[in-house]
């Protein structure tokens, strides 16, 4: 990817990178822990349990749209996907380590 594609597109790299991995994140335990409530899974979670795994399912995979985009024909949508992409697996681990990280130290209090 062209250094200066990147930093042309940041604002949208930075919209579906950054802002749709949070957004999907909350959206995920939103859902979990409605779906929790309700008795839909054969077990019941903890509050820990359903926010770490949303953090690992908000990391989307639109990098496996990569293959199908010709950096040459379209380059500016191929370096918004590959930097998105990229952000949000930053952006999945460090809220994963945050919220794991967090818990830990405070004797989990996140139940």
């Amino acid at each position: 990817m062209k250094n200066i594609l990147f930093i042309q597109n940041f604002a949208y790299i930075f919209l579906f990178g950054f802002i749709g991995t949070i957004l999907t994140f909350i959206l995920m335990v939103l859902g979990l822990t409605f779906l929790n409530n309700l008795a839909f899974f054969q077990v019941v979670f903890t509050a820990k349990e359903i926010i770490l795994f949303a953090t690992a399912l908000s990391c989307t995979e639109i990098f496996d749209l990569i293959p199908f985009i010709k950096p040459n024909n379209e380059p500016k949508i191929y370096s918004i996907i590959k930097g998105a992409s990229i952000i949000n697996y930053a952006v999945s681990i460090a809220l994963f380590q945050s919220i794991h990280n967090y818990s830990e130290e405070n004797g989990n209090i996140i139940e």
